[in-house]
């Protein structure tokens, strides 16, 4: 299935609700005419760096957060085994 552009605002306007959660949206999402015109004038090799690099630090961020949580799981379920 191939989206376009309309297929992506309809997407917004379904999941609103759901993205009020984050941010307020006051006059709804984008349209599919404000999307085409954004993303033909942003620089897409910006785009791609900048969007490489949030995910990266998101991985590291997500990584640093597993080496903190796996010894408080490990002692929780030690002390679950033995009750």
């Amino acid at each position: 299935m191939r989206e376009d552009w309309e297929d992506i605002e309809l997407y917004g306007k379904q999941k609103l609700e759901y993205l009020r959660k984050f941010l307020p949206y006051a006059n709804g999402t984008a349209s599919d005419d404000t999307l085409r015109r954004f993303f033909r004038k942003i620089n897409t090799q910006e785009f791609q760096k900048i969007s490489s690099n949030m995910i990266t630090l998101f991985t590291f961020a997500l990584a640093g957060f597993a080496i903190w949580l796996a010894p408080k799981l490990h002692r929780k379920a030690d002390t679950s085994a033995t009750h």
